[in-house]
């Protein structure tokens, strides 16, 4: 099931862009090393979005986000770029408890 990151623009609650929950590490490796390598998982892990450009029209495929990023809604600019490190981030924090557990700790 895909990680849906939402805006939070007053307004534009409605965009989002939804991130894929099968990660590499390499995958996650290459978000980090140049913008080009990031727009590369960005295409592969990126699976469905709901954004708006400065004229109002709406882009639902993610690959359209790249390829108009420059008409994006300014503020929603910030939701693209991150959007896969907050979906990695809680991709992270999924089974903690397990591998607590499985660690042997206590608690």
């Amino acid at each position: 099931m895909p990680i849906r990151v939402h805006s939070d623009v007053e307004g534009l609650e409605h965009c989002y862009v939804e991130v894929s929950e099968r990660w590499s590490t390499s995958d996650f490796s290459a978000i980090f090393s140049g913008r080009e390598n990031w727009i590369e998982v960005f295409r592969r892990r990126a699976v469905g979005c709901n954004l708006e450009t400065a004229d109002g029209e709406t882009l639902t495929n993610p690959n359209d986000a790249i390829d108009r990023f420059d008409d994006l809604d300014l503020r929603l600019v910030f939701l693209v770029n991150n959007s896969l490190t907050i979906a990695t981030d809680h991709l992270a924090t999924l089974g903690k408890a397990t591998r607590l557990a499985s660690s042997g700790a206590v608690g």
